[in-house]
């Protein structure tokens, strides 16, 4: 008897597990739970809401594609449309006041009312440029550098030894308006010294160049200056601005009247000459590697006439604090795009 009553509690003990385990596989049957009966939903739908809203935008309304690339192409700024939680592209300003948007554009058809268009992402359109106009003032007084630094550019194979030699012009961002149409500063805080340098000299090329003043073609010659991101007295660092080599180049006169608005003074109806440099953004190693960041921006010097002017300038850049005093100005450096390159064939070749 005693065995069979043990027997006995065996079997009640496992019908009370079996029983557990069917009423637990119950539970966990869809349409089941208390918790799906009280909402109507998995328990697992809200983490699938959160991805799939995370998959459109995100808190800082950048574009984030989802699996069919989203509503918005990768890389330009987007916003969340509180309706349908997709993303809308965010209107970018051409002036560049937005400073999120560095000059780059985020719709791709906007178009010449305020707006840039869909060639700027693939640096195609000189007017998106993220780099500014500058007028540039003729220096006196400036400090011998006499530093010795390697330069490579898209004209090098490999990083030329350089010298970089003295102070020979200061560069204001500017804001310029020729018939009518404004290119306004981007980044006030902006700035560039151009310094003599000696360096080898690789052989000419004819370049076609893309701006506001149109397609030209411009004989580039020898390397004469390096442009160096410079911060002023009373201005912040410079931002997302490249060093650039510059090339003495020659080409058609312009022939245009423009205003220039910068932190000096304004001038009207400057007449802007012939083309006096071409610029390569470069990247220079000196105690370190400063990087080329936009490689489609380059830069058109201009010979221009400004009205008298001096001043006195505090700088510091990477070679230290400079004081510089400034008179007349004599360039205007314009955005433009290299659109091709060839080699400049000597009189009488064929």
């Amino acid at each position: 008897m005693i065995f069979n009553n043990k027997k006995g509690k065996e079997y009640a003990i496992l019908a009370i597990v079996a029983i557990v385990a069917i009423v637990a596989l119950l539970i966990m049957l869809p349409g089941t739970s208390k918790v799906g009966e009280i909402t109507g939903a998995s328990v697992f739908d809200d983490d699938d809401e959160e991805e799939e809203d995370d998959e459109t935008c995100s808190p800082g309304f950048d574009c984030i594609p989802g699996d069919d690339d989203g509503p918005c192409p990768a890389g330009f700024d987007c916003e969340c449309n509180d309706d349908d939680d997709e993303c809308e592209l965010k209107e970018c300003e051409l002036s560049g006041d937005d400073d999120d948007n560095d000059g780059i554009c985020a719709k791709p058809d906007c178009g010449s009312d305020g707006f840039c268009n869909e060639l700027c992402a693939a640096g195609e359109d000189p007017d998106c440029a993220s780099t500014d106009h500058f007028k540039c003032y003729q220096t006196r007084q400036g400090v011998p550098v006499n530093r010795l630094v390697l330069l490579r550019d898209q004209f090098d194979d490999v990083a030329q030894e350089t010298e970089v030699i003295q102070a020979v012009k200061f560069c204001n961002p500017v804001e310029k308006t020729h018939r009518g149409d404004v290119t306004r500063i981007q980044k006030e805080n902006n700035h560039l010294i151009f310094y003599s340098i000696s360096t080898s000299v690789g052989p000419p090329k004819v370049v076609t160049a893309d701006n506001q003043f149109g397609v030209q073609e411009l004989n580039v010659l020898q390397p004469v200056f390096l442009a160096l991101p410079t911060e002023k007295s009373g201005f912040g660092a410079p931002t997302n601005l490249d060093h650039f080599k510059c090339y003495q180049a020659t080409g058609a006169p312009v022939s245009a009247r423009v205003d220039l608005n910068d932190q000096f003074h304004g001038e009207p109806g400057v007449l802007v000459f012939e083309p006096k440099l071409f610029c390569n953004p470069v990247e220079k190693i000196h105690g370190g590697v400063t990087p080329i960041q936009n490689p489609v921006d380059h830069l058109v010097c201009y010979n221009i006439r400004g009205n008298p002017f001096a001043a006195q300038v505090q700088a510091r850049n990477q070679f230290g604090p400079q004081n510089l005093i400034v008179e007349s100005a004599d360039l205007l450096c314009v955005p433009s795009l290299k659109l091709a390159v060839m080699p400049l064939k000597k009189m009488g070749a064929s």
